[in-house]
C-alpha cells in the first residue's frame, strides 16, 4: 500500500511539474504550479472537469500517460485497501486476530453445556451487553452460529489451544475481568484436567489479578487447581448425589432447584451491593428494604477474604506437581495471596450488616 501511495505521489509530481513547465507559456489555463497539481488530480481519478485542457502535443501526450498510469495506480490502492479490510476479515472469522476489547470474560474450552451457560448469560445481559471471547477449535461456520444467536452478548472468537500462552494473549487475557475455563470436547471426546491446569497456571502468570473459575471432571485434581490459584473450581456433578437425597426426603426440592438454576428461568439468585446507608444496620431492616422495594428475597450475605498463600496451598507432602507449580507462579514473579468466600446465610434478625458484606438475594431478572 505505501509502495503504491510512494508511486502516486511520484507520478502526481512528475506530471504537474511537466505539464506546468510544457503549458505555461503558450497556454493561460496553466500559470501556476498549483494549475498542474490540479490538472493531474482530475486527469488520474478520471473525474475530467475539463476546466484546464492540454493545448500542445506534448501535453495532450503527456495528459494521456496520466490517464493510463492513474487508472492502474489508483485501481491498485483500492484493491489493496479492499484485501487488506477482506483478509483481516476472514482472520476475524477464522479467530486468527488479536481481539481489541477489555474488561471482558474469556471462555476457554467448549462442550455440550457451553450453549446453556451462553444462553444464561444473555438472560443477564439484558440492560448491559457483556463482551465475550470464546477460545477453542470450532470450525467458523459453528461459531457464526453462536455469535448470531445472542443478542445481548458481543462475541469475538480466537482459535487455538488455550494452554498456550500466544493464544491467550490473543485473547487479550492481560485486560480480561474473568476466565471460564471448561473440560474441551473440541479435540477429543474425552476431555481431560490436564489443560485446565495448565491454563490457569499460564493465565495467572499472565494477569494475576483475572478472576478465573476451573471446571473440572476428576474431583480429585481440586486440590492442583487450587494450588495453580483458581479462584473458583466446579467439579462435574458434585452436587448430584445430595440433590437426589434431598428430593428423597423432601419432594419437590429438585423443581425449586431447576427454577432457580435453569438457563431459561427469570427467576435467580443474584449477588448486589448493599446501599451504604444499612452498613452497621440490622438484618431485619435490610430484609425489608429489600423485599419492599425491588421484590427481592434476602437469604443472606457474602464477602471476599484474603488470607491463603502460596505456601498454604502448597502440600506438605512436595510433589512434582507441587514443584511445577511453584516454579512457574515464582518465573511469573507472582506472590501469591489467594481470596476465598465468606457466605452467611440465614443470619439471625439482628445481625449487624459490615461494609464488606454483599446482599444475596432470589428475584427476577429485569427485563
Amino acid at each position: 500500500m505505501f509502495r503504491i501511495l510512494f508511486l502516486i505521489t511520484v507520478t502526481s509530481f512528475f506530471a504537474s511539474s511537466t505539464i506546468y513547465l510544457i503549458e505555461s507559456s503558450k497556454n493561460q489555463q496553466f500559470s501556476s504550479f498549483f494549475d498542474g497539481v490540479w490538472w493531474t488530480i482530475v486527469t488520474m481519478t478520471t473525474v475530467g472537469y475539463g476546466d484546464k485542457v492540454p493545448a500542445t502535443t506534448m501535453g495532450k501526450i503527456i495528459g494521456f500517460l496520466v490517464m493510463l498510469s492513474g487508472v492502474i495506480l489508483l485501481s491498485m490502492f483500492t484493491a489493496t485497501i479492499s484485501s487488506i479490510f477482506v483478509t483481516k476479515k476472514i482472520k476475524e472469522r477464522e479467530g486468527l486476530e488479536k481481539v481489541d476489547v477489555s474488561d471482558h470474560i474469556v471462555i476457554c474450552g467448549w462442550n455440550k453445556d457451553t450453549e446453556r451457560m451462553l444462553k444464561a448469560l444473555n438472560n443477564h445481559a439484558k440492560k448491559r451487553k457483556l463482551q465475550i471471547v470464546l477460545v477453542n477449535n470450532l470450525p467458523p461456520e459453528k461459531i457464526e452460529q453462536v455469535i448470531n444467536s445472542y443478542k445481548n452478548l458481543e462475541i469475538k472468537f480466537v482459535r487455538g489451544d488455550f494452554t498456550q500462552e500466544s493464544i491467550l494473549e490473543k485473547a487479550n487475557i492481560r485486560q480480561a475481568k474473568e476466565v471460564v475455563i471448561l473440560p474441551d470436547e473440541t479435540l477429543s471426546p474425552y476431555p481431560s484436567d490436564d489443560k485446565t491446569l495448565i491454563a490457569t497456571l499460564n493465565i495467572k502468570s499472565i494477569n494475576p489479578k483475572v478472576k478465573v473459575y476451573a471446571h473440572i471432571i476428576d474431583r480429585e485434581n481440586f486440590g492442583n487447581l487450587k494450588k495453580a490459584n483458581a479462584d473458583e473450581i466446579i467439579v462435574s456433578n458434585e452436587y448430584l448425589a445430595s440433590v437426589l437425597a434431598d428430593q428423597i426426603v423432601s419432594p419437590g426440592i429438585v423443581q425449586v432447584l431447576s427454577s432457580l438454576l435453569s438457563e431459561d428461568s427469570t427467576t435467580k439468585i443474584l449477588r448486589i451491593e448493599i446501599p451504604p446507608r444499612f452498613v452497621g444496620k440490622p438484618y431485619i431492616e435490610l430484609f425489608n428494604y429489600f423485599k419492599t422495594e425491588k421484590n427481592y428475597l434476602l437469604i443472606g450475605f457474602i464477602s471476599d477474604e484474603e488470607t491463603i498463600t502460596l505456601e498454604n496451598i502448597l502440600s506438605h507432602d512436595y510433589t512434582e506437581i507441587d514443584a511445577f507449580i511453584e516454579k512457574k507462579l515464582k518465573e511469573a514473579g507472582l506472590n501469591i495471596k489467594s481470596s476465598y468466600v465468606r457466605l452467611n446465610l440465614n443470619p439471625p434478625l439482628d445481625y449487624v450488616i459490615n461494609k464488606k458484606d454483599d446482599a444475596i438475594v432470589i428475584g427476577n431478572i429485569t427485563v
